[in-house]
């Protein structure tokens, strides 16, 4: 079982772990109590700066993925969050415990937490409307 807290939430997040995850944790394992789960930074604890430069090395190595299987979209770490949220709920699992933030970091949904079953499409509008970046 995979726990962490979420930085957006502070909510604790269970995540089973199947065994072809753990086959791939297994590769990254450390003795070092303190290491991140992946080698992508050195320290939890990194500047701004650092965060950005990592994330822009994984997309890249995302696109370079995608390009490899024929993939003509952009793949990001945006998308890849993204194509997992749809590929559950299209899947039929409970989203559970969303909050969203504006470009501002203001809280403008929190703990939102709906069923959905596969087939059903479900949109959450904002009140300025389809598009916008405010609930």
């Amino acid at each position: 079982m995979l726990v962490y807290h979420r930085r957006k939430t502070g909510k604790k997040i269970s995540v089973p772990l199947l065994p072809e995850m753990l086959e791939i944790l297994s590769r990254y394992k450390t003795n070092d109590d303190n290491a991140l789960l992946f080698p992508v930074l050195k320290s939890s604890y990194c500047s701004q700066t650092t965060y950005h430069n990592a994330l822009c090395r994984y997309n890249r190595a995302l696109g370079k993925i995608g390009r490899l299987l024929g993939i003509e979209e952009k793949m990001t770490s945006y998308v890849a969050r993204h194509t997992w949220a749809t590929l559950a709920n299209e899947a039929g699992i409970s989203i559970k415990n969303i909050s969203v933030k504006n470009n501002k970091k203001v809280l403008g949904l929190k703990n939102f937490s709906l069923d959905v079953k596969a087939g059903e499409i479900v949109g959450i509008a904002g009140v300025e409307g389809n598009g916008q970046t405010e609930l």
